[in-house]
């Protein structure tokens, strides 16, 4: 090549570094400082594909200028794909494409030199490769992180197959069998998991009690009815057990790993089962559940603020404990953060609900139903209705809401474990249903069934944390009554260690 031909060789990749710079905001192909290759890198690639519409039409203008100029060039497959489909490559890549760059296999080089070194077999370039990739699955584990997420979503059928699938490649896989152990808790296979439970607690008895073998134990004791004094006190040493490891650290990435919030996040939705499902008219910021989920729930709010169902969780404890000021706080980060979180403006409706301010609640709630229509499914959306509509003493209309909550699917009846069920179906809000439904009957003189509703409440959760809650309510309805007898009676049914006897006592 000529000087001239080298200078406008030169000239042209100048110019077109210069259009990507003004056109894209992009700086490609510079030499970045200390030998650390170029500019043209893994967030480079995905600021470039963030819009493929934009990508569209660039693709568009260059074949143009190819079949206008330079048609008698041969169209590589790999340029013919980029052009004709890079847009829906970039909207049906799982991945950000970015991430699909050559980056994270260079930074892998280490990991692969020391695996091939040590643990893949010599005898043949297919045996080691195989063993290499076999490897490489076992580090990444993405059999296990489908079925944690599986898990997340409440897909606890597939969730258990992505476990038994991980189990298969690595047998002696801790993580796999914890996930195992878990979902078959909650398919109510519980013989099946206590035996494998048992099993998991003579292979880790030389390290001790771990985090995950206390919570399985804590959960196993829940679906089997045991005590709650002895679900909690199994809680507790869960959360002991978690935070010893976190003593002493810094914050860095390694107490990032070690902090997992998402187990939290499943201890603490365990111990609200146990706590009052609503505010009693005064402060409960002693209520030791409440200020045990409080505990947890704050280093998690601090160093990772970006997460949302924590900010939601903390904000929904200090509703209920009473401090509505702080709970607001919680949920205006949640609502700045994602705007659409439905449950953060269902929240907010109980809030101003609590304080009487009903158009504010009502707005609220229509907003949350913008977001999501899905909504109208929710059980707590029919309550909060109803208690508007009772608040105005609208009873009859009430009553129709809560008849229309109690037919959707899942309140009734429990649903069957891992079965889909509709929007929001929590246990706390099935009982809630059940009394609003009760007490309304109660009100327009519907005795007997309000009685039946009651009963009926008593049969569905006897044996669950919630058991307590319908007891307390039968209690009431009989000092209604002015059958104390009959209500000193259901008191005495009450363990001294079960939670909110203080409270509802008083």
């Amino acid at each position: 090549m000529s000087p001239d031909e080298k200078r406008l060789v030169a000239n042209r990749e100048t110019r077109v570094k210069q259009e990507f710079r003004e056109q894209l905001g992009l700086i490609v192909d510079q030499r970045r400082d200390g030998g650390a290759g170029t500019t043209t890198t893994g967030n480079v690639a995905r600021k470039a594909f963030q819009n493929p519409d934009k990508f569209r039409v660039l693709c568009e203008e260059t074949e143009k200028i190819y079949f206008d100029h330079v048609k008698w060039y041969w169209l590589s497959p790999t340029i013919h794909k980029v052009l004709k489909h890079g847009k829906q490559i970039i909207e049906a890549c799982v991945l950000p494409i970015g991430m699909t760059n050559e980056e994270p296999g260079e930074a892998n080089n280490k990991f692969l030199r020391k695996i091939r070194l040590y643990h893949a077999r010599k005898s043949s370039w297919l045996n080691g490769m195989s063993d290499l990739f076999l490897r490489l699955m076992d580090i990444s584990d993405p059999k296990i992180q489908t079925g944690y997420q599986l898990m997340l979503q409440n897909n606890i059928k597939e969730s258990l197959k992505a476990y038994q699938h991980a189990m298969k490649i690595d047998e002696s896989s801790v993580a796999a069998l914890t996930g195992i152990i878990q979902c078959q808790i909650l398919e109510n296979e519980l013989s099946e998991a206590e035996q494998q439970l048992e099993f998991f607690k003579e292979i880790q008895s030389s390290i001790g009690k771990t985090p995950e073998i206390l919570y399985l134990s804590a959960l196993m004791a829940m679906k089997k009815g045991k005590s709650s004094e002895g679900v909690l006190q199994t809680l507790q040493e869960t959360i002991e057990a978690h935070f010893s490891v976190l003593m002493g650290l810094t914050l860095s990435t390694k107490y990032f790993e070690l902090l997992n919030p998402d187990f939290l996040l499943q201890i603490v939705d365990m111990l609200m089962l146990y706590a009052p499902s609503e505010p009693s008219g005064k402060s409960q910021m002693n209520n030791p559940i409440l200020k045990k989920c409080s505990l947890i729930l704050d280093p998690i709010v601090k160093t990772v603020p970006g997460l949302i169902q924590a900010l939601y969780s903390l904000a929904n404890v200090k509703y209920i404990a009473g401090d509505t000021d702080y709970a607001k706080v919680m949920l205006q980060q949640c609502l700045e953060r994602d705007s659409t979180f439905v449950n953060a403006h269902i929240l907010m409706a109980q809030i101003y609900l609590q304080c009487n301010n009903y158009s504010a609640c009502e707005a609220s709630l229509e907003n949350g139903l913008s977001f999501n229509f899905e909504v109208k499914n929710s059980p707590i959306y029919h309550i909060i209705k109803a208690k508007i509509l009772k608040k105005n003493d609208n009873l009859d209309e009430a009553l129709k809401t809560l008849v229309t909550a109690m037919n959707i699917p899942g309140v009734k009846k429990a649903a069957p474990a891992g079965a889909k069920v509709n929007y929001n179906v929590t246990s706390s809000n099935r009982v809630a249903v059940y009394l609003e439904l009760a007490d309304l009957q109660r009100l327009l003189g519907m005795q007997h069934e309000a009685t039946k509703t009651i009963q009926d409440a008593m049969n569905e959760f006897s044996g669950t944390p919630e058991e307590i809650k319908v007891t307390l309510a039968n209690a009431d309805f009989a000092v209604l009554r002015g059958d104390i007898d009959q209500a000193l009676t259901l008191m005495r049914q009450i363990e001294p260690e079960q939670s909110n006897n203080n409270s509802q006592n008083e």
